[in-house]
C-alpha cells in the first residue's frame, strides 16, 4: 500500500539526508507538516490530526531511522524484487501518479485508487478493503 510510486535508481544519499534534515531539527513540527502533504485533497481533517500527533508522538530517534531506511532502501529492494516469484500488486493511490512502468519492471501491478492519499486504507476502509478483496481473489482464482 503506497510504498513505492516508482522503483529504479536508488536516492543518492545526499538526497535522503536533505529529505530528514527538516525532522532532525524540529521533529513534531516536520512530522506535521509531512503527514498533512500525504493526505488526499478531502482528507478527514480529525483523521489527519490522529495521524499527526501519532506520528509525531514517535521517538524521533527511532522514528529517523525507520524513515532513512524507507527512503533509502531502493538499492537493496531491488535485487530482492528481481528474485520473487510470486504476484506483487501495489495498491496506490491516484494522487501519487505510480509509475506503473517502473514498477511493472521489478513485476509489480499497479491498482490505483482515487480520492485518496498515503493513508488510503484509513481514508477510504470500503474501497481500499474491495480493491484489496478483488487482488486477493486474483490470487486465488476465485474472482474467475
Amino acid at each position: 500500500m503506497d510504498t513505492y510510486s516508482t522503483l529504479g535508481e536508488p536516492e543518492p544519499r545526499e538526497a535522503i539526508q536533505a529529505f530528514v534534515a527538516p525532522f532532525r531539527e524540529d521533529f513534531p513540527a516536520a512530522t506535521r507538516a509531512f503527514v498533512g502533504r500525504l493526505f488526499g485533497p478531502d482528507g478527514d481533517p480529525g483523521l489527519l490530526e490522529w495521524v499527526a500527533a501519532d506520528m509525531a508522538a514517535a521517538p524521533p530517534e527511532v522514528a529517523l531511522d525507520a524513515m532513512e531506511h524507507a527512503v533509502g532502501n531502493g538499492a537493496r529492494i531491488l535485487p530482492l524484487l528481481e528474485r520473487l516469484t510470486v504476484p506483487l500488486v501495489a495498491i496506490n493511490p491516484v494522487s501519487r501518479s505510480a509509475d506503473a512502468e517502473s514498477l511493472g519492471r521489478y513485476g509489480v501491478t499497479v491498482v490505483a485508487m482515487p480520492g485518496v492519499g498515503h493513508f488510503l486504507m484509513l481514508e477510504d476502509p470500503a474501497t481500499f478493503n474491495r480493491l484489496l478483496g478483488e487482488v486477493v481473489a486474483g490470487f486465488t482464482g476465485a474472482g474467475s
